[in-house]
């Protein structure tokens, strides 16, 4: 139990099991409550008037006004209910398989409400809505009321989120000359990813483009290594797999020629030597191929500075063949 100042108090728990079937097999659960707390900026940012123009609710007609984007002082947690049930097999010595399944629902997210959305709910007559309206304008002489000064938008708890996936892991270690030699393959895939707003529930699973109402993660992502040690050195080889995925799940033909982005993968090199006990001297390769990373395209309604970066960052590798080298110290 969690009383916070600023937001109330929140209960939650959490509560899991796991059995040992046999030396064979293990089977884990678990299920929870978890919460987050709305951060001070989303609770009390004042905000930074930006002057725009916008049509009056009132009169219709298009007016200079002032656009905000304050905290909101009255926002509650977030609340989240998680399961996952998973299994684990051990068919040999050194040999591990796991599979686990995962399902995240998040109630009342706090959603930031724009400005446009502020004034056409107004308009279709949501109070709530209409009181982040200010009309201290000029007087309309065709309506004899003050026209509309600003709109205030603030964050709300109006949203809820799904996600559900697979995580899987393999390893496995065998001796091999005078050392021993390990693999570890380990990824994960998403079944769903979904937002719900006003009603409305967008799919983004596999959606990663800026057009995307809701940008998501390729289904697909996994890394293979294998190590091998022998005495004080290391070496590791490793490949990274991100998926194909999509621009915009809602896009058809008629929407857009190529939806598309092509599945990459990357591969990795790296080594270590311990010089003594203490020091350990140590060089890696990422993306030893070079890949560029796949484009990332927009459309037109997208802001110009989108077309000079056609890319996602967060997921793609940007930098190209890149070295590094240096030594840990143990003190």
């Amino acid at each position: 139990v969690t009383d916070y100042s600023t937001s109330g108090r929140v209960e939650t728990w959490k509560v899991g099991l796991t059995s040992e079937l046999n030396s064979l097999i293990r089977l884990r659960a678990t299920l929870s409550r978890d919460i987050r707390a709305p951060n001070l900026e989303e609770l009390f940012s004042k905000g930074t008037p930006i002057q725009s123009s916008a049509v009056d609710p009132r009169s219709g007609e298009s007016v200079p006004v002032f656009s905000t984007t304050t905290g909101n002082p009255d926002l509650k947690p977030e609340k989240a209910d998680n399961i996952s049930a998973g299994i684990i097999l051990s068919p040999a010595s050194g040999l591990n398989f796991s599979l686990d399944y995962y399902r995240v629902k998040l109630k009342d997210a706090i959603y930031a409400v724009a400005g446009s959305v502020v004034r056409s709910r107004c308009a279709d007559g949501e109070q709530l809505f209409c009181s982040q309206l200010d009309f201290n304008g000029p007087i309309n002489p065709r309506t004899g009321l003050p026209a509309l000064s600003q709109i205030r938008s603030l964050p709300m708890n109006l949203s809820s989120q799904e996600v559900s996936g697979l995580d899987f892991q393999a390893d496995w270690r065998t001796p091999l000359f005078a050392g021993d030699l390990s693999t570890r393959l380990v990824g994960n895939y998403t079944l769903t990813q979904s937002r719900t707003v006003f009603g409305v529930t967008y799919d983004y699973a596999g959606a990663i483009g800026p057009d995307s109402p809701v940008s998501g993660i390729p289904r697909l992502r996994g890394t293979l290594s294998t190590t091998y040690n022998q005495g004080p050195a290391s070496v590791t080889v490793q490949g990274r797999f991100i998926g194909s995925a999509k621009l915009n799940n809602e896009w058809t033909a008629k929407d857009v020629d190529d939806n598309s982005i092509p599945a990459i993968a990357y591969l990795d090199l790296r080594a270590s030597y311990h010089l003594d006990d203490n020091v350990q001297l140590f060089g890696a390769v990422d993306n030893l191929l070079n890949q560029d990373p796949p484009n990332v395209a927009s459309s037109y309604n997208q802001p110009s500075s989108y077309y000079s970066t056609p890319r996602r960052a967060d997921i793609h590798d940007q930098l190209g063949r890149a070295y590094r080298l240096g030594f840990r110290f143990n003190f």
